[in-house]
């Protein structure tokens, strides 16, 4: 289960930042233009923030004419679903030289507090989002100032029910004395409901029961923590489900995730190295109070940047 929410928190977010920060840099010069071509170009955290995320891009462009130009300054935002995401810029003039190369930097500001409006927009959208990249090119060519408009879409789009399926089989102990065991033999996911602060996901879980006796399923409770962060909560509601002795039955439960946390979540996973510390805990419903009965903690990385090279030329 770790797995399906390390998914939820960093998937959908990784995919955007990756169009965010790469999704302009193949178009720096209109159609029509003989110029210079992006030869290649690699990424790197610049000054990361509660609030804020910086992307360095590096950006070798090749000027196969000769003639020489300088570019002067690109300035740019980024659009999802209408949001502006992100604002960028290059770091400072650069001169292209007579068919040569040279490295152009970009800075890109991502705007973390967006993220929860975002992916309430991308749910909304039947899990499309429609980016757009607007800003403008100024620079310089036979000594002739010059200023044009750029304009970029694509859309991006996801599916989470796939994404969230669980295909592994897990063993669980459920009991000590006697020793008992259940087997988790898959989790079928789909999107619930949805509003402004909470994402509901229903999972149906084939249980397999690999005792020689009967095990019966009680209400549970179940909580995920990211790097502290209470991200999500979880819940069987049904009570008393009987499973017997080398029989499976499917079990259902909800996820609810809190959609304001997700900002809190990417940015400490990014100030943590792109590293985070997943904690799960369920408990059994028992008279109204909760008995802890499993625990799992572990860690996962990202390496989201390095993701970008997919969109290099």
């Amino acid at each position: 289960m770790v797995e399906l929410k390390k998914a939820l928190i960093v998937g959908i977010i990784a995919v955007s930042l990756v169009v965010i920060a790469s999704v302009g840099y193949f178009t720096l010069f209109p159609s029509g233009f003989r110029l210079p071509e992006v030869k290649s170009m690699w990424h790197e955290w610049g000054a990361i923030s509660e609030n804020t995320t910086e992307v360095i891009s590096h950006v070798v462009i090749h000027n196969p004419s000769r003639v020489s130009a300088t570019i002067n300054e690109v300035v740019y935002t980024i659009f999802l679903n209408g949001i502006p995401m992100a604002q960028g810029h290059s770091t400072g003039p650069v001169s292209l030289p007579p068919e040569g190369d040279v490295e152009l930097l970009l800075s890109t500001i991502i705007d973390n507090t967006k993220i929860p409006a975002w992916w309430v927009s991308h749910l909304r959208g039947n899990q499309l989002t429609k980016v757009e990249l607007r800003g403008t090119i100024r620079g310089t060519i036979y000594g002739i100032s010059f200023s044009f408009p750029i304009y970029y879409t694509r859309d991006l789009e996801t599916d989470l029910d796939e994404w969230l399926d669980y295909n592994n089989e897990t063993t669980i102990r459920i009991s000590d004395v006697p020793p008992l065991y259940v087997v988790v033999r898959g989790v079928d996911t789909s999107l619930g409901s949805f509003n402004d602060t909470t994402t509901q996901f229903v999972h149906v879980a084939r249980i397999y029961n690999p005792n020689d006796v009967v095990i019966v399923v009680s209400k549970m409770y179940g909580e995920v923590f990211v790097d502290g962060v209470l991200i999500a909560v979880g819940e069987q509601p049904a009570d008393a489900i009987i499973i017997g002795p080398g029989q499976e039955a499917s079990i259902t439960f909800y996820s609810y995730v809190d959609n304001t946390k997700m900002d809190d979540v990417w940015a400490r996973h990014l100030m943590n190295g792109e590293r985070s510390t997943v904690l799960v805990k369920i408990y059994l419903v028992s008279d109204g109070g909760l008995v802890e009965v499993y625990e799992y903690e572990g860690e996962f990385e990202t390496d989201i940047l390095g993701s970008a090279s997919q969109f290099s030329p």
